[in-house]
């Protein structure tokens, strides 16, 4: 039996981001020695295509199915519901990876699970406009990039693009964490998702780390994240990944 090769780590950004807030991380993995890469998820500004949670979640099967390989997939903030429904019946995925994210059962929606819901002095939080979601500077200074220099912070801004209300406010229709294992990483000091909704969703997760940052650990201290998503790539195991490239039911 020929030896399976090593996972590919897929990166799953968050609502309004794309997958430049990986690029710190990416660097750092590369350095030692992981295979990852970042998907951009359809959406205004970013990449054609159904820019809803349903849009996305069918985007990102179609990148773990064209891996061809066992794949750990990891997700920030929202990009934790589009990996949490993209793995069902993926037997290729071997480990699933929450940061700050959306860790939800079948069912559940982001804004069902942001609970406590976040508090911010008014004005600050997402506007509504049509169908979009919008985030203006001072909100995701205080959201997102609450411990980041005042030029970093401008600098990932500047890249923020609308987000379809879709993509929060949907359900997911499956829950892979129930039979794949995950990892919770837990922002202490997140201004998006409260800790103790983080730490409420950690607890379906089979193992659980605490960082001391704020909502965008991948730009705020993105060699500490490299280090546990390059260990949790180093421990997953094959899962049930089938080297013919035959994929379960939708």
């Amino acid at each position: 039996m020929s030896e399976l090769p090593p996972p590919l780590l897929l990166l799953v950004h968050g609502a309004w981001h794309g997958a430049w807030a990986w690029d710190p991380v990416l660097a750092h993995l590369a350095a030692a020695g992981v295979d990852a890469r970042a998907v951009t998820l359809p959406g205004p500004g970013r990449a054609p295509g159904r820019a809803d949670l349903a849009g996305h979640v069918a985007a990102l099967r179609t990148e773990i199915d064209a891996a061809g390989r066992p794949v750990v997939l990891a997700g920030h903030s929202y990009g934790g519901a589009v990996v949490t429904e993209a793995a069902a019946g993926r037997p290729s995925v071997t480990h699933l990876v929450y940061v700050a994210a959306f860790l939800l059962d079948e069912g559940e929606s982001c804004v069902d699970a942001n609970v406590p819901a976040p508090e911010y002095p008014e004005g600050i939080g997402p506007a509504l406009h049509g169908e979009h979601l919008t985030v203006d500077a001072a909100s995701a200074r205080l959201m997102f990039y609450d411990d980041l220099p005042p030029a970093a912070a401008d600098a990932a801004i500047a890249r923020l693009t609308p987000e379809h209300v879709g993509t929060v406010t949907s359900p997911v229709g499956a829950a892979a964490w129930r039979e794949v294992p995950s990892t919770y990483v837990v922002c202490a000091r997140d201004r998006a998702i409260p800790p103790a909704a983080q730490q409420r969703m950690a607890e379906r997760a089979t193992a659980r780390h605490v960082l001391d940052r704020a909502h965008s650990p991948m730009l705020g201290a993105p060699a500490e994240l490299a280090t546990l998503l390059a260990d949790a790539v180093r421990t997953a195991g094959p899962g049930r990944f089938e080297p013919t490239g035959r994929h379960g039911e939708e």
